[in-house]
């Protein structure tokens, strides 16, 4: 079974919502062990927008805070600085797949906008604003390889579990 097979496979939404579910798993341990979501979530929300893209899955950049009412913005460039929090959504036919990567259900407390992107506006957004200094940037790489490394063996995992069906 080819990679192709393996994209066609991750575009049915049961396996999106369990990649999701998987994923934000993954996003709870990089959080616990490198605070992401203190100043490194637009970093990870641009990794997680590029394993999207090539797997073509349709995905939306959520942008949350509680003081910006960010329904205004029609533009990631557009947004005055750095907000309180970004993830990952994605998106079937305008519906929400699970509650989104690394974001949970008291996010969308806050004021929040969603916005289309790529992985290179997500990054280059987050190379132009200052961060919370909690999350170590040197950790960077070790989190993309982390979050690569969980899609290769989703990918993977899904090809075996298919390949016998």
């Amino acid at each position: 079974m080819s990679l192709k097979r393996c994209k066609k496979l991750l575009q049915s939404k049961r396996i999106q919502y369990d990649f999701v579910t998987e994923f934000n798993a993954l996003c709870k341990d990089l959080d616990d062990r490198y605070d992401i979501n203190h100043g490194g979530c637009c970093f990870v929300a641009g990794c997680i927008a590029r394993i999207l893209e090539e797997a073509n899955i349709e995905f939306s950049l959520v942008v949350f805070d509680n003081c910006i009412n960010l329904k205004k913005y029609v533009d990631i460039d557009d947004l005055p600085n750095s907000m309180n929090h970004y993830a990952i959504v994605i998106n079937d036919k305008n519906d929400i797949i699970g509650d989104g990567i690394n974001c949970d259900e008291d996010d969308f407390d806050d004021y929040y906008q969603t916005f289309k992107v790529t992985s290179k506006k997500i990054f280059k957004h987050y190379y132009e604003h200052k961060w919370n200094n909690v999350y170590d940037c040197f950790y960077n790489f070790r989190i993309r390889i982390a979050l690569d490394f969980f899609y290769n063996e989703y990918s993977k995992s899904l090809l075996k579990k298919y390949s016998r069906s």
